[in-house]
């Protein structure tokens, strides 16, 4: 981790910003990146985001990602502005990392009240649609497939060694093969309409200010993939947050949610009937491909970082959650 003094050389010594008297990380359990909130104080004060890149390793991904969230600002979705290099670049490279500046954006995450629920789904259709006619190459990389094969092997694996780490994961097995079971006989590609996606939709990516969406964050995993794939994530999670907002028994207010998503989005970008059955099964999937990233890290570095903090018995709690909402889908 950098000190504040290696953040302040890096500010200026590359972008051009002094008198920094203020350096603190945000959103510290971010998977792609260490971000800074800075303020310097030159006659005015100013808010900066510093973003150094931690797993992208590719000037050409740098640059895409630039390019869609300008793209997409172009077209009525609010995404950050690039601060340029001392060389007039997009971004720099320190120590063997990319780092880019952004005019900080002030405000708060999602936190699920009904004009946000709406508002998110709405943004996320017009996103979609202007996605869909991106006049340039968009990566087609998205997280890796798993094979079914591939789970019996990181079981066996675990099995061998019964830490007490590994007895947790262990008593996840048979349901954790029942999901894969499931995708495998759902999922059909064919039935997909695929396109350029944010692959990451989230709470936390987004800020607000007023009950207004004024960023939508991190394009870092900007793919190209099934849109309901997207709408099925970001349903999920910004349906859950609602529930949470609105407290009371959340068996009363999920499904409202989850019918008001779809209903907003399909209202703007509608899905086929295919893709709306596909839903629960998407969701699913991303989990999987997640959870087996994270088996593949821990068993090639024996890092168990991914595991630790309640963070795989979170994404045991989304995959059941999964089939809450597909049963509210399925009602409806």
């Amino acid at each position: 981790m950098e000190t504040e003094a290696e953040v302040k050389k890096i500010l200026d010594n590359k972008f051009g910003i002094e008198d920094v008297y203020k350096v603190k990380q945000v959103d510290e359990w971010e998977r792609m990146s260490n971000n800074f909130l800075v303020v310097s104080d030159s006659n005015v004060q100013k808010k900066y985001l510093l973003r150094k890149y931690l797993n992208v390793q590719s000037k050409d991904k740098i640059e895409d990602i630039t390019q869609i969230a300008q793209y997409l600002r172009e077209n009525n979705i609010p995404t950050p502005v690039v601060i340029p290099t001392k060389r007039n670049e997009i971004f720099s490279d320190y120590e063997g990392y990319f780092w880019q500046v952004f005019g900080f954006i002030d405000g708060s995450h999602y936190e699920g009240t009904p004009f946000q629920l709406k508002d998110i789904a709405s943004k996320i259709a017009i996103m979609h649609i202007a996605m869909a006619k991106c006049p340039f190459e968009v990566d087609v990389r998205q997280r890796s497939p798993w094979k079914e094969c591939e789970w019996y092997n990181f079981f066996n694996i675990l099995s061998e060694d019964k830490t007490p780490l590994n007895k947790r994961m262990l008593l996840e097995k048979d349901f954790i093969l029942s999901c894969v079971n499931e995708v495998n006989r759902k999922y059909d590609k064919k039935t997909q309409k695929m396109q350029p996606v944010h692959g990451d939709l989230h709470p936390q990516n987004t800020i607000y200010s007023r009950n207004r969406l004024v960023a939508l964050l991190d394009f870092a995993d900007v793919c190209i993939a099934e849109r309901a794939r997207d709408v099925g994530n970001a349903c999920h999670r910004f349906t859950r947050q609602y529930v949470v907002n609105q407290k009371g028994k959340w068996q009363d207010k999920l499904p409202l949610a989850v019918n008001t998503f779809l209903k907003v989005y399909n209202t703007l970008n509608p899905l086929t009937n295919k893709e709306v059955e596909s839903l629960q099964v998407l969701i699913k999937d991303e989990l999987l491909r997640k959870i087996h990233l994270d088996l593949e890290l821990y068993f090639s570095t024996g890092d168990p970082v991914r595991f630790e903090g309640g963070e795989f018995e979170k994404k045991i709690e989304l995959l059941k959650e999964a089939d809450v909402i597909g049963k509210i889908i399925n009602s409806g």
